[in-house]
């Protein structure tokens, strides 16, 4: 193990407790120059410092220093699992995780006004840790272009869940052209870590993710929850919601999903994080470096690939945490 940077030992540990596929976290480790008897010494191994998350258990939530107790029940029960709520969402049929399909969320033309907004501003995808190839799409800040669109946007997403826009980051837009892809990941941080502090302060943890299709694709680019059996293919005009935790605030595993690569024609969506405090909204403080897509993670110069820059992490959701995401 001591061949491996400790960075990399935690990035290893991070996605392996997230339940990510193991023979995929060692092919990303030989990539990296490091021998298999050291990445499966890791990956066997136990954290030094820290619980691990293991399925189906969760760790606790960490609440922000200072900060009053989120109300995680309130989440849990947000307006949209209510079936007489308006527009109706309906339950993924599964007890593991809160997953929720909203069909017709936006109309056609308003998809075809976003699509154009998006295609004004785009700029590569980021994840909050890991090598830039993890997520190869392409992401625009709608508040950035279209400053009454996304506010639109946003108090109709903040009304679906029943919550202050506040609680919430700057809404995204994301394109993914022929080959393009996010691979597996949570978009939840992990308690107890690095990442956990430094991007949950402020806004605490995340909690519910809204993402809307924009178009349909003609093949591929399927949104995968592998832990739940199930895929979605995209719907113009269909929202997807998934609650990241459970209704203590510990992360939820079986959230881990991916986005398949598209096979052929484009594919459009736009995504919203809410988070268990206020904080990270646009416009709110600290919020503006958040937006761009913000914290940036390298690589360490001695696991990176020859001739690679050095890559930004964000998510806005990996390597040190590669393949698992994170987040988005």
């Amino acid at each position: 193990m001591a061949t491996i940077p400790p960075e990399w030992q935690e990035w290893f540990r991070l996605n392996r407790d997230r339940g990510c596929d193991r023979l995929g976290l060692i092919e990303r480790g030989l990539a990296q120059g490091f021998t298999a008897e050291a990445i499966t010494a890791v990956l066997e191994g136990e954290a030094p410092s820290r619980t691990c998350l293991r399925l189906p258990g969760a760790v606790p939530a960490e609440p922000s220093p200072g900060a009053p107790q989120a109300s995680w029940l309130h989440w849990f029960q947000a307006r949209l699992t209510d079936p007489r709520q308006h527009p109706r969402a309906w339950r993924l049929d599964t007890p593991l995780a809160q997953v929720y399909e909203i069909p017709g969320f936006l109309s056609a033309e308003e998809c075809d006004v976003i699509r154009v907004a998006i295609d004004g501003s785009l700029q590569p995808s980021t994840v909050t840790q890991g090598p830039a190839d993890y997520r190869t799409s392409r992401t625009c800040h709608l508040r950035d272009g279209d400053r009454a669109l996304a506010a639109d946007l946003d108090r109709r997403l903040a009304e679906l869940l029943g919550v202050d826009p506040a609680f919430s980051e700057g809404l995204q837009g994301q394109r993914y052209a022929v080959g393009e892809y996010f691979r597996e990941h949570t978009d939840w941080f992990t308690p107890g870590t690095e990442e956990y502090r430094h991007h949950t302060r402020p806004g605490g943890q995340r909690t519910w993710t809204v993402m809307i299709y924009l178009n349909a694709v003609e093949a591929g680019g399927e949104t995968c929850f592998r832990l739940l059996d199930r895929s979605f293919t995209p719907v113009p005009g269909l929202a997807l919601a998934w609650n990241n935790l459970m209704a203590d605030g510990s992360p939820n595993p079986y959230v881990l999903h991916e986005a398949l690569p598209v096979r052929q024609g484009c594919k459009y969506v736009i995504t919203k994080w809410f988070r268990a405090e206020q904080g990270r909204h646009c416009g709110g403080p600290d919020s503006g470096r958040w937006e761009r897509g913000d914290p940036v993670v390298a690589i360490p110069e001695r696991s990176r690939l020859p001739g690679t820059a050095p890559s930004r992490f964000t998510d806005s959701d990996q390597p040190p945490r590669g393949p698992v995401p994170p987040l988005w």
